[in-house]
């Protein structure tokens, strides 16, 4: 597979922005503020999913889509277009800023596809079992009636426990089904999830965001797609992979995961904090920023799209940045 390099839909206001210049200026409209806040101390930008929608004579059109948080990652859903700076660099490393882009904020979002895998390894005590089933089945009750599931277990193997569905009684019947205990093919979940994912959205009369949940209490040992195979395809297909941790799961593996995918890391010490874990990704997923631009350079194979958000409280200004590799097809 090819190695990649590092470097819904109401809208409360579209407009066209001139960007990476002085936001201050005659005719700009300033950046959000919000003196009243003294809660905030940085903030997070994530940037979930980048989509090129068409070909026009100008140039090839791309959706970003963006979250904002800070530093308890409650959502910070009222900033302007002047509050953020839009890049993006080709193969060739040349960053260039976009000086035009749409920007909008989505209240409403579009229907969910979500995957979301289950760890039934052996490490896993009957008490996790329990926490991370309760998780999940609080998690689906929190989606719209339009969000469609799928459930994934593993422990040795991978199964696919039922179709992305909607149908609530499904859904909680697939979380609820027996599992044989095992060791942890943690990647092959993942990558059978995003593979489900695309071939789901890609037969889907519906316009999908298609999200994969990957919950684990420990590192792989009986996958055969390996770490850069599963980030490599969440790239390939734009698919955020939003990881859960629990115990003695490898932080660097799973923070690696979630943010080249553009997704969020989360961990819990305890299987009791399994629900809050699953909460705040729900939170995450309900609202997004979302830029659009026209890339007009001609041969570009593969691109990074960066975003550079600032945001001002009672405690000073603050700066968050975000990246997102888009591979051509």
């Amino acid at each position: 597979m090819k190695r990649f390099f590092h470097i819904f839909i109401p809208f409360i206001a579209v407009l066209s922005f001139i960007a990476c210049g002085e936001t201050e200026d005659v005719g700009i409209t300033p950046r959000f503020s919000d003196l009243s806040d003294n809660t905030t101390t940085s903030i997070q930008v994530s940037l979930p999913r980048v989509l090129n929608t068409e070909s026009t004579p100008e140039g090839q059109s791309f959706e970003v889509y963006i979250t904002v948080t800070d530093q308890d990652e409650n959502l910070i859903s009222q900033l302007n277009a002047s509050n953020f700076a839009l890049y993006y660099a080709c193969e060739n490393g040349k960053l260039v800023c976009l000086e035009r882009f749409a920007f909008s904020f989505i209240r409403q979002r579009i229907s969910m596809a979500l995957a979301i895998t289950m760890d039934y390894s052996g490490s896993m005590s009957p008490d996790d079992i329990l926490h991370m089933e309760t998780a999940v089945r609080e998690f689906v009750q929190l989606l719209e009636p339009f969000d469609e599931v799928q459930i994934i277990k593993f422990s040795d193997d991978v199964q696919v426990m039922n179709d992305f569905t909607s149908d609530r009684t499904e859904i909680l019947d697939a979380i609820d089904a027996p599992f044989p205990s095992g060791s942890t093919a943690f990647f092959q979940a993942i990558y059978e999830g995003l593979q489900n994912l695309n071939s789901h959205e890609n037969s889907s009369a519906d316009h999908l965001f298609p999200i994969v949940i990957a919950f684990t209490d420990g590192g792989d040992n009986s996958s055969t797609a390996s770490l850069q195979e599963v980030m490599d395809l969440s790239v390939i297909y734009q698919v955020p992979v939003y990881t859960v941790g629990l115990g003695g799961v490898d932080h660097t593996v799973m923070r690696a995961i979630a943010e080249y995918s553009g997704a969020r890391y989360y961990f819990t010490p305890t299987s009791a904090g399994i629900i809050q874990a699953f909460q705040t990704i729900s939170s995450q997923v309900s609202n997004f920023y979302r830029a659009d631009f026209v890339l007009t350079e001609p041969g570009c194979d593969q691109m990074e799209v960066m975003v550079d958000v600032t945001y001002r409280n009672a405690l000073g200004d603050h700066q968050g940045s975000g990246k997102k590799t888009y591979v051509f097809p």
